[in-house]
């Protein structure tokens, strides 16, 4: 499914909308993208590249903390064991990880 320009700042708006409402209402608001790996990782970023879309989300917004596995070396070594799911091996590392980004964003 190929999203036109015009849909995709359209959905974009009602995102950011949103965000903007949480913000106001005084939200804290962490976006994680996890680690994904095979056919998973190709299509989200043949379909979704991230200079279109993630790097748009909240972009206005300062208060929206944004966590993309690919900025993070530990995250970006971890291959899900099926595509979008984590190895029971990775668990603890991950979870550390995501704690500590969280702790140190706020």
């Amino acid at each position: 499914m190929v999203i036109d320009e015009h849909e995709r700042k359209s959905r974009l708006g009602v995102v950011n909308a949103i965000l903007q409402d949480m913000k106001d209402n005084k939200c804290k608001i962490i976006l994680l993208n996890t680690p994904l790996d095979g056919i998973y990782d190709e299509k989200e970023k043949e379909l979704f590249p991230r200079n279109l879309w993630w790097d748009k989300i909240g972009e206005n917004n300062r208060s929206v903390i944004k966590i993309h596995y690919d900025d993070d070396e530990i995250f970006k070594n971890i291959k899900p064991a099926e595509f979008s799911h984590l190895d029971k091996h990775d668990k603890k590392t991950y979870t550390k990880r995501m704690c500590e980004l969280v702790i140190n964003a706020f």
